[in-house]
């Protein structure tokens, strides 16, 4: 005999309690999927470390700023990519709804090798804030994960699949520019070389330090840094340090002396001369 159910335009996740209990359930939303709603107003702070950040922003409006001081605002109906070891402060505009993903790197093997084969295309921009529109396939692909969320289903193996099938639609669905605009920080992430120097060149002062730190003889180095980063390993130090220099001296709580000793300077008029001809114009910092 057929059972017949009540309220059939409801869909309820059944048997909650033994998806909460299982062992694989996300309890910490650091990682996976998950819904937010927030008013107009709210200011929110994201520390990444070892792991990226997508919003799918379904209603109202987020401004973003970057560490570095980059703006943006995402609106309904668009994707953002934020990158990871960076940190980032948000403001509600308008209320708000969007659901977020957190992830260190594809689970999925077929991934990696996907996006690993977009790396020629590569444009090295220096976009911390990355925003697409939400295509129709998005759209409903992000409607369908909602029910899930909505109902608690947060198993971790479940929220692995659906992040291969969100890369697959990224790909799919997406033009290579657009993918490769989007995707290149965590395409330079599954990449050991690129990943070594993002994480060394601030504590080495010359292109045969850095080339040492990579097991490479400083020839070798330089054509492949070329082959990934589009610029001389000395020039691309250079302009990342003068940047890190310029963040560190109008958001830390560091004076110009203080700044001065860390990155080797040696007088704040000697980081000064040096902040003048990066960026035209002297620090805004307190000298005591």
């Amino acid at each position: 005999m057929k059972t017949q159910r009540k309220n059939k335009s409801k869909t309820v996740l059944l048997y909650l309690e033994e998806h909460t209990s299982c062992q694989h359930y996300i309890s910490d939303f650091t990682s996976g999927f998950s819904l937010k709603k927030y008013e107009s107003g709210k200011e929110l702070s994201i520390s990444l470390k070892k792991q990226f950040l997508v919003i799918f922003m379904q209603i109202g409006e987020l401004e973003i700023v970057s560490e570095l001081g980059e703006i943006k605002k995402i609106c309904a109906d668009e994707v953002c990519l934020l990158d990871y070891e960076k940190e980032y402060s948000c403001k509600v505009i308008k209320n708000a709804v969007f659901t977020l993903l957190y992830f260190e790197y594809p689970k999925i093997k077929c991934d990696k090798y996907s996006l690993l084969s977009l790396a020629k295309d590569k444009k090295e921009l220096e976009d911390d804030i990355r925003i697409l529109p939400i295509l129709e396939p998005l759209k409903i692909f992000i409607e369908n994960l909602n029910l899930y969320l909505k109902n608690k289903l947060m198993c971790r193996h479940l929220h692995d699949l659906k992040e291969s099938e969100w890369l697959f639609i990224m790909r799919g669905f997406y033009t290579k520019q657009e993918s490769v605009y989007f995707l290149e920080p965590v395409i330079d992430s599954l990449n050991d070389f690129v990943t070594i120097v993002k994480e060394n060149y601030l504590q080495c002062n010359s292109v045969s330090e850095l080339a040492e730190k990579c097991n490479m003889s400083e020839k070798t180095f330089t054509r492949r840094f070329k082959d990934y980063f589009k610029d001389t390993p000395k020039q691309w130090m250079l302009n990342e340090k003068a940047k890190y220099i310029k963040s560190e001296l109008e958001n830390s709580n560091l004076n110009v002396k203080e700044i001065a000793n860390k990155f080797g300077f040696s007088s704040p008029a000697h980081l000064n001369n040096y902040y003048k001809k990066h960026f035209n114009t002297t620090p805004r910092k307190k000298e005591k």
